[in-house]
């Protein structure tokens, strides 16, 4: 990883999280969190009273990233290996946040109900009013565009509330990006 990219992790990823909307107490969910780039400085935020699960498909990851949390003496991170096709194993409306970065592309999920049965289960999971971080990368390689990205994501009941460009962390480089902020409307929609 190169100097400036762990720079930005140690001394930026917490203020950007907290301009996300992260805060103290909060459950939040880092899908597909891969090393944890995102994970640690999360948890740093929600703190000892707050919950983070890291959820990946990948079990080498998973078990990587519970040893640098152990190691860091990070008590409050939940590691969650799913299969692309099983269900996100929280309890409906139990989630303030979901931190969706670099997930929802082709390269992942080639058809567009793929996609859309993945917001579902990120919409059941996250408490009315609660915010779906979105960072949508990869869009040009895989045939996409940023309004049919968007489009997806509110077509299963979210609202978008928001768009920031920042820098960030992306495959292990620093980036800048648009950073999305949808909320969880009532009720969710059936898949079109």
């Amino acid at each position: 990883m190169e100097p400036a990219v762990k720079t930005w992790l140690a001394r930026q990823a917490r203020a950007f999280l907290r301009r996300v909307g992260l805060k103290e107490g909060q459950t939040v969910l880092d899908f597909g969190c891969n090393k944890g780039n995102y994970t640690i400085p999360a948890s740093e935020i929600v703190g000892p009273h707050g919950k983070l699960y890291a959820l990946d498909k990948e079990r080498d990851i998973l078990s990587d990233l519970q040893r640098n949390l152990q190691k860091r003496g990070i008590h409050n991170v939940a590691c969650i290996e799913v299969s692309e096709n099983d269900e996100i194993p929280l309890p409906a409306g139990s989630v303030d946040v979901v931190l969706l970065y670099d997930v929802l592309h082709r390269g992942y999920f080639p058809q567009c109900h793929e996609r859309k049965r993945n917001l579902m289960k990120v919409h059941r999971i996250l408490k009315l009013g609660g915010l779906l971080s979105f960072y949508p990368t990869h869009l040009k390689q895989y045939g996409m565009t940023l309004a049919k990205a968007i489009d997806e994501v509110t077509s299963v009941g979210f609202e978008l509330k928001g768009r920031a460009y920042r820098r960030l962390v992306h495959d292990d480089r620093l980036v800048r990006g648009n950073i999305f902020s949808f909320t969880r409307k009532i009720q969710a929609n059936k898949l079109r």
